[in-house]
């Protein structure tokens, strides 16, 4: 941001990018970030989706076809990105208003956690995205008009 003239901005992160976000809203850009936004991601994720990344990650496999790829990638993209349960003290420093995503059926951020979200910290908007899972693709009007109309204050 330095090195691009950026003053302040507004964050949008999906999985890894929320929680990059959540570290940046709480720290180095605490009064940068005006509105952040964080995509099926929280300060504490479920353990079940922890040993799951950990299984694969760092472990490519060797593959003979393309489509066997592409099945790997949906498979393993299912549940990417973690925090740790201290991760909290971050979440309760954040300023910024925070809107954050939740995928009706992701196994990542439990709905237990986005609840508390709602009472911690910034205090998140919390909207539950029915038909997805970890995390919402932002690729259909109704979910892009969440994200802009609350980035626009609305």
């Amino acid at each position: 941001m330095e090195q691009l003239g950026i003053r302040d901005c507004h964050w949008v992160g999906a999985s890894m990018g929320g929680a990059l976000g959540i570290r940046l809203a709480a720290g180095a850009l605490k009064r940068r970030i005006k509105r952040l936004v964080v995509n099926d991601m929280g300060p504490k994720i479920a353990d079940a989706a922890v040993e799951r990344i950990k299984a694969y990650a760092g472990k490519p496999p060797q593959l003979d076809r393309v489509s066997e790829l592409e099945q790997y990638f949906r498979t393993i993209y299912e549940p990417y990105g973690w925090l740790s349960d201290e991760q909290w003290a971050a979440w309760d420093a954040i300023e910024a208003p925070t809107l954050c995503l939740r995928g009706e059926t992701s196994d990542l951020l439990l709905p237990e956690v986005a609840a508390e979200m709602r009472h911690r910290g910034p205090k998140a908007t919390v909207i539950t995205i029915a038909g997805c899972g970890h995390a919402p693709p932002l690729n259909v009007p109704d979910q892009l008009s969440l994200v802009e109309r609350f980035l626009s204050g609305r």
